[in-house]
C-alpha cells in the first residue's frame, strides 16, 4: 500500500480528534486520549502550481476558439473555481462604462462576491453574448446550434474544462502539461496579482477566500526577498 502524504494524516488524524473531542465533551469518554496528538504541518503545494506570467499569457494567446478562449482568459482574469465558471450566466455579467462586473455564487457556499474585470475582459467574453439571454450559461456546451448560427447548448461540465486548459498547457510548453488544472489558473491570479503589489486584501476579496492567511499562501509561495540576500556569498 503506497503510505500516505502529509496533508491526508493531517485530515484523518484531524477527524479522529474531533470525533473524540466530541465524544468525550459529551460524556461518552472518561478521557479524551486524542487530546495531545499533534497532525504533521500542511504543506501548501501551490509553489509547483504557479506558472509564469509569460505561460499563462502564451495558453490564452494560442487558443483560437473563441469560447474556449474566453474560457481561459476569464479562469485568469478573475480567478474563478471551476465550478463558479461552470455555473456563470449572463444575468450575473454586468456592463460598465469602463469594464464588466461578474456576480459569483462561491463554489464553496452561499457568499456571493463581486468580481471586477477590464475592458479587454468585455471584449472576450461579449464575442459569445449574442444570441444569449439574461438565463443562458456563458460558457455552454456545443451539443446543439441553432438556425442563427448560435450555440445552444447547456452547461458546460468540468471535465470539460480540464481538457481545455490541460490542451492549452500542451500548447503553450508547458512538461507537466498533464497536471495542469483549471485551478492553477487560480493560483496564478493570486501570486501575480501579488508580485504585481495587489494588496492582499484585494486578493482575498476577489479570489473569495475566508481567511487572509490563506491569500498569503501565494505572498509565501513566491517571496520577493530572502535573508540569504544579506550573505556575502
Amino acid at each position: 500500500m503506497k503510505p500516505l502524504e502529509d496533508n491526508s494524516k493531517r485530515r484523518i488524524i484531524n477527524s479522529v480528534k474531533s470525533l473524540y473531542s466530541f465524544a468525550y465533551t459529551s460524556g461518552l469518554f472518561p478521557t479524551n486520549v486524542m487530546a495531545a496528538v499533534k497532525p504533521p504541518s500542511a504543506k501548501s503545494a501551490i509553489s509547483q502550481r504557479i506558472l509564469s506570467e509569460a505561460t499563462v499569457l502564451k495558453m490564452i494567446v494560442l487558443e483560437q476558439d473563441p469560447r474556449n478562449h474566453a474560457i481561459l482568459h476569464t479562469l485568469y482574469a478573475a480567478g474563478l473555481r471551476v465550478s463558479e465558471l461552470c455555473n456563470l450566466r449572463w444575468r450575473h455579467v454586468i456592463r460598465w462604462v469602463d469594464g464588466v462586473q461578474l456576480d459569483i455564487m462561491s463554489g464553496k457556499g452561499d457568499k456571493q462576491r463581486h468580481v471586477l474585470l477590464t475592458e479587454s475582459s468585455w471584449n472576450v467574453l461579449s464575442v459569445l453574448r449574442e444570441g444569449s439571454s439574461d438565463d443562458d450559461f456563458v460558457f455552454q456546451s456545443r451539443q446543439e446550434v441553432s438556425r442563427e448560427g448560435y450555440y445552444k447548448g447547456t452547461r458546460l461540465d468540468t471535465t470539460t474544462i480540464f481538457r481545455i486548459v490541460r490542451e492549452a498547457a500542451r500548447k503553450a510548453g508547458v512538461k507537466n502539461w498533464a497536471e495542469v488544472s483549471p485551478h492553477w489558473l487560480r493560483h496564478c491570479h493570486g501570486s501575480h496579482a501579488i508580485d504585481r503589489k495587489a494588496p492582499l486584501t484585494v486578493v482575498r476579496d476577489t479570489l473569495g477566500h475566508s481567511n487572509i492567511a490563506v491569500t498569503n499562501e501565494y505572498a509565501k509561495a513566491r517571496p520577493d526577498q530572502s535573508s540569504s540576500q544579506y550573505l556575502p556569498l
